[in-house]
């Protein structure tokens, strides 16, 4: 077309449309805006915020004259996460007009997470970690392109040690990330902990131990464990109070005199070295039953440590690097005259350790979970002096029979097993409490190494004697009972 006759079609057309609006104003010459139903849009690694563009939601708006478009723009231009109602403006020389979309901005990019390998905390109550610690104590650097939120997962120890830590991290878009450490607690009178030993319990070692208070009782058949162990179940010791020791030796072949040496870090230095440290001392071939009164206060109240020490010849230091025998270290708190033990989290339960019963016996109901404990390191025999010939090993009473399961609850049935077949009759079975009074009696059956007797229904909880005598009243054996 010739372009003179271009312009005046154009200015007709102008002129036309103009008195159409005038006389029919229902009649829409205006620009079409057409929106995509709906988008997704990622955010940029870079930012938490998506920059929307025309480009992003137009589904082919267009001029209706087909002159075309003279602009597009969006609004809001600028969204962050989530879902937004988003419209797109176009304009022609008719006029302008819209549409509207959702647009769903997704963060797709996972937070980066650092945290410390190792994190090291003083703190004097090792069970108030998950209080003491927080996510700034273990992150080394996190971020993401949008905030993020910390989640520190912490064990709720009930003494001062190693413990896995987790840290997770995560964004508004539901992304996540975490990483893992250790954290070391120390205490701050022994920040580099207890003084360590090792012993040798080839010939000998700890079979049991046990201690009997006004509010707690309990033993540890703990067996041989290779020269040392910590159990970390937590006990208590109130000053002032009387307590009661159980312990008895344990031989790989024969018995031996075993010198025995229980401490207590009452001030929580980390030894055992200072004045009334050292509880009670003892020596012999068997086991022993010893009653103390504890010291009437502590230099420092909290978290400490005992030590039970059973060498072979003579006393020794409590942190002596190398004797035949085997010492145990158990996990105490100190408590102040009259002050009642804290409520115990299922953390700091003390399940007593076992491991001659197996999981899932009738005999095992609630008692499947092991006592807490650290095997610590034994020294090996040539470290050592070597054995007294002339000390001939003596054969210990009492380890003539067994009881099983053992600890029991009252009225619970156990099993008593003999080394060997009896052939006389009127033999008996006595279960005595270690103040010497008979509580039940059961005849030995002749003819048979093992039998089945019944506990009393009422025995209270405690450390109980089961003695096996001749029926002239001699004792042959005893065994010592633990009823939960």
């Amino acid at each position: 077309m010739n372009p003179r006759y271009r312009i005046l079609f154009c200015a007709l057309f102008s002129l036309l449309s103009a008195s159409a609006f005038a006389q029919f104003p229902f009649i829409d010459l205006g620009p079409r805006a057409v929106c995509e139903s709906a988008i997704n849009v990622s955010l940029p690694a870079t930012g938490c915020e998506a920059t929307l563009t025309p480009d992003m939601l137009d589904a082919g708006s267009y001029s209706v004259f087909g002159s075309g478009l003279i602009d597009r723009w969006v609004s809001p231009e600028v969204v962050g996460p989530g879902t937004h109602t988003v419209q797109l403006f176009v304009r022609d020389f008719a006029g302008t007009r819209s549409c509207t979309t959702q647009v769903l901005v997704e963060d797709k990019i996972a937070p980066v997470v650092a945290c410390s390998p190792n994190v090291v905390v003083t703190i004097d109550d090792p069970t108030t970690l998950p209080f003491a610690v927080s996510h700034l104590d273990v992150d080394e650097g996190s971020y993401d392109n949008c905030a993020l939120i910390y989640y520190l997962a912490l064990p709720s120890p009930n003494y001062w040690g190693a413990f896995p830590y987790t840290l997770q991290v995560l964004d508004g878009g539901g992304n996540s990330n975490s990483c893992s450490g250790y954290i070391e607690t120390r205490s701050p009178y022994a920040p580099a902990g207890y003084c360590g030993t090792r012993a040798n319990s080839t010939y000998e070692y700890i079979q049991s131990f046990g201690v009997i208070s006004s509010d707690e009782v309990w033993e540890i058949p703990s067996g041989d464990n290779g020269g040392a162990i910590f159990f970390t179940g937590l006990r208590h010791f109130r000053a002032g109070d009387p307590v009661t020791f159980n312990y008895e030796p344990g031989f790989s072949w024969g018995s031996y005199r075993e010198y025995w040496q229980i401490f207590l870090d009452t001030n929580r230095d980390g030894d055992f070295n200072d004045p009334g440290e050292l509880l009670h001392r003892w020596n012999g071939t068997t086991g022993n039953t010893a009653s103390v009164v504890l010291p009437a206060s502590f230099p420092r109240y909290g978290f400490s440590r005992m030590r039970v020490v059973m060498s072979y010849g003579n006393y020794v230091n409590p942190c002596d690097a190398d004797f035949w025998g085997e010492y145990e270290d158990y996990a105490v708190r100190l408590l102040a005259p009259g002050e009642p033990i804290p409520a115990l989290t299922p953390e700091e339960s003390y399940e007593d350790f076992t491991p001659e019963l197996t999981a899932g016996s009738p005999e095992r109901a609630g008692a499947d979970k092991p006592e807490p404990m650290i095997l610590l390191e034994s020294a090996t025999a040539d470290l050592l002096p070597a054995r007294n010939s002339y000390e001939e090993p003596q054969t210990s009473p009492a380890a003539s029979f067994s009881a099983y399961p053992n600890p029991a609850a009252a009225g619970q049935e156990i099993r008593v097993r003999f080394p060997e077949v009896s052939l006389v009759t009127g033999d008996e079975l006595v279960l005595m409490n270690l103040v010497g009074r008979r509580l039940a009696t059961y005849s030995r059956q002749p003819n048979s190494r093992q039998q089945s007797i019944t506990l009393p229904a009422e025995l209270p909880a405690g450390i109980y004697l089961l003695n096996h005598r001749t029926s002239d009243g001699q004792m042959v054996a005893a065994q010592r009972i633990l009823v939960r």
